[in-house]
């Protein structure tokens, strides 16, 4: 398999469109050596030229003015993937992911750097039915499907609001099937963003990002070590106390580990 360093077109334009809007933020951006764009560019220029941790640094200035984008988070992945720093590399493919979850770059470079991942976790078998809901659920962004939701619901409405102005019964009728069918289809991604806004509130997700980790049975070091995770693992995160989380393996097991050890999605 070949690891992708294409940067798509709508990751491009995604990068620029969030950029163009930080005239607004002038207050923070002052604080930063350069503006978003001149960041953006110099961070591409590096990576090019082979200077990974400098290119990471651009990016991450950027995100430090409080401006996020799904290229911007594929590309500090893609750099630290090439600094060997696996658990970095897929925290932000993850992020990436969570912002554009249809784009074929992230989620291929995602799946390969998993494939170096030591910890090999066996998921439950689902039903079928289950599992295709799942996937589909986390196959758009909440952003997205708002989209869709917002055109389905005036594109239904303008359509019932024409067959009232129409007086052919054979154009009524056609125009009410395609109100219902296009009622049907609002209620559908209402449901599908419903389920994936409670998916994303829910839980928080997490990627160990140190070399090995021993997870407690308790939120203390003195108590029963359980199993040891490994750079890169991802986990769920269930409850946070002091300076310790309590996080969930999809498999099920379920232990305590160091926050210094995770970085949230």
């Amino acid at each position: 398999m070949r690891w992708r360093e294409t940067y798509s077109g709508r990751m491009i334009l995604a990068v620029w469109l969030i950029v163009g809007t930080s005239v607004f933020f002038a207050p923070v951006l002052a604080q930063t050596k350069a503006d978003p764009q001149t960041l953006f560019r110099q961070g591409n220029e590096a990576y090019r030229a082979g200077r990974y941790e400098q290119a990471a640094q651009f990016y991450q200035q950027i995100l430090a003015a409080g401006l996020e984008s799904p290229a911007i988070y594929y590309n500090l992945g893609n750099c630290y993937y090439k600094l060997n720093q696996l658990g970095q590399a897929i925290l932000y493919y993850r992020k990436a992911q969570r912002l554009n979850p249809s784009d074929r770059d992230i989620a291929f470079n995602l799946e390969l750097a998993r494939l170096k991942v030591i910890d090999r976790i066996e998921l439950p078998e689902q039903f079928v039915l289950l599992a295709w809901w799942n996937r589909l659920v986390h196959r758009f962004s909440l952003n997205q499907l708002a989209w869709w939701l917002a055109l389905g619901f005036a594109g239904t409405m303008v359509l019932l609001a024409i067959r009232l102005l129409v007086h052919r019964w054979r154009w009524r009728r056609l125009l009410g099937w395609l109100g219902t069918a296009g009622g049907i289809l609002v209620v559908l991604i209402a449901l599908l963003f419903w389920a994936s806004w409670n998916a994303q509130a829910a839980q928080r997700e997490g990627v160990i990002l140190v070399e090995s980790v021993t997870v407690h049975s308790a939120p203390d070091e003195q108590s029963t070590d359980l199993f040891v995770l490994h750079e890169g693992s991802e986990v769920r995160v269930q409850e946070t106390r002091g300076h310790w989380s309590r996080i969930r393996l999809l498999d099920g097991k379920e232990g305590w580990v160091p926050d210094s050890s995770l970085g949230l999605i």
